[in-house]
This record gives C-alpha cells, structure tokens and sequence, in this order.
C-alpha cells in the first residue's frame, strides 16, 4: 500500500474518533472501557452515514464491506488534512 494513503487513513482515523484500520480487536482491548465504548459509537456513526451515502442495504453489507467503508472515510478526511499543509 502507498505509504501515502496509509499515512492518510491513520490521520482522518484519529481526525474522526476512531481507530485506525489494522487488527482493530487488539487495539480496543487496549483501551479503558469508557474510551473503548466511544470509539465504537463513533464507528457505528460512520458506518450508518457511509451506507446510507452508498445507499445500501444495511442487512446486505458485511464485516469486511463495513470496514472498508470506513476505512475509506478515513482516508478521504486525512487526505483533505495532508493536502491543507
């Protein structure tokens, strides 16, 4: 992967309140509960906008189709960041 986009997606991840792609059950084990439950909350809110922006059917999207949705919002918001500098 460009180390660009990588850079990116770790950027509008943290920009956005979640965490950054990767192994995502590791990392929230990591976290006090009240922060854990947070980053949840803000992931389930990106994954309703984005499915409802591609207009998709809720039921119909997978794990991995959810994941890179909002992987994909992420990478869009750290670019914008990258390319204000």
């Amino acid at each position: 992967m460009d180390i660009l986009k990588r850079q990116a997606e770790i950027i509008g991840a943290l920009e956005l309140g979640v965490l950054p792609p990767g192994d995502v059950d590791k990392m929230l084990k990591t976290l006090p509960p009240e922060e854990a439950h947070l980053a949840k909350r803000k992931f389930r809110k990106i994954k309703r906008k984005m499915i409802k922006e591609k207009m998709l059917n809720p039921q119909s999207v997978s794990k991995g189709q959810v994941r890179w949705l909002v992987k994909t919002k992420c990478r869009s918001a750290g670019l914008e960041i990258l390319n204000q500098k």
